[in-house]
């Protein structure tokens, strides 16, 4: 039985990306405890701000921030970072 070749998805998990969040980068109060929760740099995350800023996982359907426990790992966000660089490889250049 011969092993199959990983896919480039497969190649991707893990990869790091360089997705920051508009919203993040744009409030007053984005400060180094929203930054430490990985939804900070994933290409899933949904952050806006309705009194405070507040952040929607597109994939997992749950607000997950704010939080008692910043989430800092996600399997969720590996497959978002995966495809997110995926479609960037597709970009033309320049």
């Amino acid at each position: 039985m011969s092993v199959q070749p990983e896919t480039i998805f497969e190649q991707l998990r893990g990869a790091n990306t360089d997705h920051e969040s508009f919203v993040l980068e744009n409030i007053e109060d984005a400060i180094v405890e929203l930054r430490s929760t990985i939804c900070a740099r994933c290409p899933a995350a949904i952050w806006y701000q309705q009194g405070k800023t507040r952040c929607f996982c597109s994939i997992m359907k749950l607000t997950t921030w704010p939080a008692e426990v910043a989430i800092t790992m996600c399997d969720a966000r590996e497959d978002a970072v995966a495809k997110y660089n995926i479609e960037l490889s597709k970009r033309p250049a320049g």
